[in-house]
């Protein structure tokens, strides 16, 4: 996956975000028919405002009876500082 997926956050964060942090991200619309993803990741790797995380949460937004998922616990995902929405509990 590629940081092209996921919203930019509205405000930057002024928090430096180190390995092991938990954040949380959200995708633009994927799939037929489209839905976005809340993902709770833990940071597993950074490089200069990159990271690449674990997804340890999903869930899709906007749909309650929704089977098809395209994101998964446990799978890795990349993005950039500025798609972090916050800290994930």
């Amino acid at each position: 996956m590629s940081e092209a997926m996921f919203e930019q956050a509205p405000l930057p964060l002024l928090t430096q975000f180190t390995l092991g942090d938990k954040v949380t991200l959200v995708t633009f619309p994927v799939g037929n028919p489209p839905v976005s993803y809340r993902l709770e990741t833990r940071i597993t790797e950074v490089a200069d405002g990159n990271y690449e995380g674990e997804i340890t949460k999903v869930t899709p937004m906007g749909r309650e009876a929704f089977d098809q998922h395209h994101f998964h616990v446990g799978g890795h995902v990349e993005f950039e500082t500025s798609n972090i929405l916050g800290n994930a509990p």
